[in-house]
């Protein structure tokens, strides 16, 4: 069976099929941006469900900012919830500062059921791993 390929909005990788995890490394908060918005920008104009976890460099403000100079429509995708622009401690941590790994694939879980619920075509998110320290992944 074939798979659907999706615009990634990330010119030099293309199309991909649903499913893909890609692994971007940057070293300045320009290269996180340059990659992720014209991401989003995809995703939001290819009718999915996008959410994007903040975290350093690039903190929500300043994601919303940037989306908000490429995105026409901006405020529409934030108030039909079609976009959420979040930060990463609210979305991983439990209050005690650790990772809440079954509460994220949870959550996760329950995007996904929203999303399809929702009419949307997939979900497309992006999130930072560089945050995490040892004390975050106890019990």
């Amino acid at each position: 069976m074939e798979q659907e390929i999706r615009d990634s909005g990330v010119v030099p990788l293309g199309g991909v099929p649903w499913g893909t995890h890609v692994c971007h490394f940057y070293e300045t908060k320009a290269e996180v941006l340059e990659i992720l918005v014209p991401y989003f920008r995809a995703g939001l104009e290819n009718e999915e469900y996008c959410v994007w976890v903040c975290s350093d460099p690039v903190g929500v403000e300043e994601a919303l900012d940037a989306l908000q100079e490429a995105v026409p429509g901006l405020q529409e995708y934030l108030e039909t919830g079609q976009l959420e622009v979040v930060r990463f401690d609210g979305w991983y941590l439990r209050p005690d500062g650790s990772f809440a790994a079954e509460e994220v694939l949870r959550r996760w879980k329950m995007k996904l059921v929203q999303a399809r619920a929702a009419g949307y075509q997939g979900v497309r998110l992006a999130g930072n791993a560089s945050w995490p320290r040892s004390a975050a992944w106890k019990g």
